[in-house]
């Protein structure tokens, strides 16, 4: 939403039980710049809602949902926001040229959407976990078990690189040695470290090894 050349982003907003029917539609789900508070991951979530596409799916990529990001005029210069956070899960869709759940679209040719958490989406009762362009990282899970954090990697479709993936505390020092991940359409990953109730910690993945310079970052709490 702008006012004044002010952009109000859109965060901690839930899309859940709903059921949605269109014909020959270019874009069934946009999202534009949404944030999400790094210690909430209050960003944008749809689940377990039910698409029905009757007809055709019109964008470039046969996506359900396209995230957009949003020039804004700062002191005579263009920025770009993208999105901080999306969360896909447990949607039923029913559609005939389906082809991602998800992709980004970029002018700055930055990614469109940080992170995205995808996970059991259906069309016409099959899995469909396919995610492309300019997304930063698309993850399946996350969770602490064992003395160990356990998690899901989903290659997106345009993705080819080796990513690594570590630990750090909250000020970025890491506290755990860099794993490597090599491409698949999943990998699962397992890092041992002790931790307690209540711990917050940053899960960083990159795909230069060594370098999290430009990386994706999770922030974690054990619950």
């Amino acid at each position: 939403m702008r006012k004044s050349n002010t952009l109000t982003r859109p965060k901690g907003i839930v899309l859940t039980g709903n059921n949605f029917t269109s014909r020959n539609i270019d874009y069934p789900v946009r999202i534009f710049a949404g944030i999400s508070d790094a210690a909430l991951l209050n960003g944008i979530t749809i689940q377990s809602n039910n698409f029905r596409i009757i007809g055709k799916i019109n964008n470039y990529y046969r996506s359900l949902i396209n995230i957009r990001e949003v020039p804004v005029t700062e002191n005579n210069r263009t920025a770009y926001y993208p999105t901080a956070l999306l969360s896909v899960f447990n949607n039923n869709i029913r559609s005939t040229n389906l082809g991602n759940v998800v992709d980004g679209s970029s002018t700055s040719k930055k990614d469109a959407l940080q992170l995205l958490f995808l996970n059991n989406n259906k069309n016409n009762g099959k899995l469909l976990q396919t995610a492309r362009n300019y997304i930063g990282t698309t993850l399946k899970s996350v969770t602490y078990s064992n003395k160990a954090l356990r998690g899901s990697i989903i290659w997106n479709a345009d993705e080819t690189k080796t990513k690594y993936i570590r630990i750090t505390n909250l000020a970025g020092k890491p506290i755990t040695p860099e794993q490597k991940l090599i491409k698949g359409s999943t990998r699962n990953f397992s890092i041992p470290i002790k931790l307690v109730r209540g711990n917050q910690i940053k899960v960083q993945i990159s795909e230069s090894k060594g370098n999290y310079t430009n990386n994706s970052t999770i922030l974690y709490q054990v619950k």
